[in-house]
This record gives structure tokens, C-alpha cells and sequence, in this order.
């Protein structure tokens, strides 16, 4: 990790988000991108793949996906 790294330990704020970076962060891009909040992820990329999943499907609907996906964005 990065000393940078938002969330990392002596980086810009603490786990607690006390000093609003990752906030702030968040509101500048949601701002830029004309949306009315955006959320970032601190995990990996399967982790961001599911929850980008999860906002735009629900249950029981299609979600069409490319060929070369990660294989553990979804069981099975």
C-alpha cells in the first residue's frame, strides 16, 4: 500500500473517515460525473464488480456480462 492511500493507516484519514477525505473525495466525483453520489471501493476488483452488480440488477433479472470477467465476480 501506498502511504496516500485514503483509508491506509497514516495515510489521509483514518478508518473512522474523521477528517471527510474519502467524502469529500466521493463528492467532487459525483459532482464531475452530474450523479447524485458516487461510492468508491477500497477492496478488490471482484469486489467492486458485485457491487456494480448489485446496484443495477435486482432480484431475479438479467444482467448480461462481457466474455472475460473476472471468474469470481459471480458464483457458478
Amino acid at each position: 500500500m501506498f502511504l496516500g492511500d485514503v483509508l491506509a493507516s497514516g495515510g489521509l484519514d483514518d478508518r473512522l473517515t474523521r477528517g471527510r477525505v474519502l467524502v469529500r473525495a466521493e463528492e467532487l466525483m459525483a459532482d464531475a460525473a452530474h450523479a447524485e453520489h458516487t461510492f468508491f471501493t477500497t477492496c478488490g476488483s471482484s469486489l467492486s464488480v458485485k457491487a456494480a452488480m448489485l446496484a443495477v440488477a435486482g432480484p431475479h433479472e438479467k444482467l448480461l456480462v462481457g466474455r472475460a470477467p473476472t471468474s469470481r465476480s459471480w458464483p457458478g
